[in-house]
């Protein structure tokens, strides 16, 4: 069961951070918060830089091939939405028990209305293939836009006083977010798995833990950083499977995102070797939102 599981690992990290507490004790009436939300979703920005960090464990209960899988995921890059301009760098950790650790690196350059996508894993050299630019694909590379959505769609927020982020003040929001929204990040990731496809599920069935954060900039009400985290537990009758294969299943996943930089310029500078990328299409489907 967990050599099978490994694609869905790559998939949910491939799919899918500071601070000093203050002020704990004020309230901020509803009126406000609402001001606030409406005009960090409305806040407009040319170019921007970003962190993340994901930790994830894919834990296996009993069946033939119980353990645990453990990935970890760290990344920084800048996007230039107006002239859609982006540079993306991430290494992942995979260890899987039985077969090691693996790592690797990745990287992705848009540019000139193409995309270059590298990895480097180490003692099997670097591969480079690129893909023209669609609008579609674009809208993909949005780092922010969805942590907006989910600020903007919370069913309820609570306030959480203000920290430090960036060198930056901010509101600390704690959101009960729209469920679908927040399930589309897990389903988005594992829809085309035969092993486990969540599309069918109703996932909110499944979520042992659920937490989402975010800090709003007092002056200028721009994101500075979001976190997520949740807990699915996962029986083999709910995707598929007979009790054969395993008893239980739980993906726990925490994703930290960093957003500073706003409106600062850059340059996209493509490595050499990205130069020499083989041309590859990608279907249209893949990349519809």
């Amino acid at each position: 069961m967990l050599k099978k599981l490994i694609p869905i690992s790559l998939a949910l990290v491939l799919s899918f951070s500071l601070a000093a507490l203050a002020g704990c004790g004020e309230k901020l009436p509803r009126e406000e918060m609402d001001q606030i939300v409406a005009a960090s979703t409305d806040a407009s920005y040319d170019t921007i830089s970003f962190d993340t960090e994901l930790p994830m464990t894919i834990e296996v209960k009993g069946g033939s091939d119980p353990g645990t899988i453990i990935v970890s995921t760290s990344g920084t890059g800048f996007v230039d939405m107006v002239n859609q301009a982006m540079r993306v760098t991430a290494d992942i950790d995979l260890s899987v028990p039985g077969t090691g650790s693996r790592y690797w690196e990745t990287e992705v350059y848009v540019v000139d209305g193409w995309v270059y996508s590298g990895v480097n894993v180490p003692d099997e050299g670097e591969q480079w293939l690129k893909t023209e630019l669609t609008e579609a694909m674009w809208q993909q590379y949005d780092q922010l836009e969805p942590y907006l959505e989910l600020l903007a769609t919370a069913s309820d927020i609570d306030y959480k006083g203000t920290e430090t982020v960036n060198a930056v003040e901010c509101y600390v929001f704690e959101l009960e977010p729209d469920m679908d929204l927040l399930s589309a990040f897990v389903v988005e990731a594992t829809a085309s798995l035969a092993v486990m496809n969540l599309s069918g599920l109703d996932l909110p069935e499944f979520y042992q833990e659920l937490s989402v954060k975010e800090w709003v900039a007092k002056d200028s009400h721009l994101l500075q950083r979001a976190e997520i985290a949740v807990v699915l537990e996962i029986r083999p009758e709910d995707i598929g499977e007979t009790g054969d294969s395993f008893d239980k299943l739980t993906i726990d996943i925490g994703m930290t995102m960093r957003f500073y930089a706003y409106g600062q310029p850059f340059t996209v500078v493509l490595p050499p070797e990205a130069l020499e990328a083989e041309e590859m299409d990608i279907p249209e489907t893949e990349f519809a939102p």
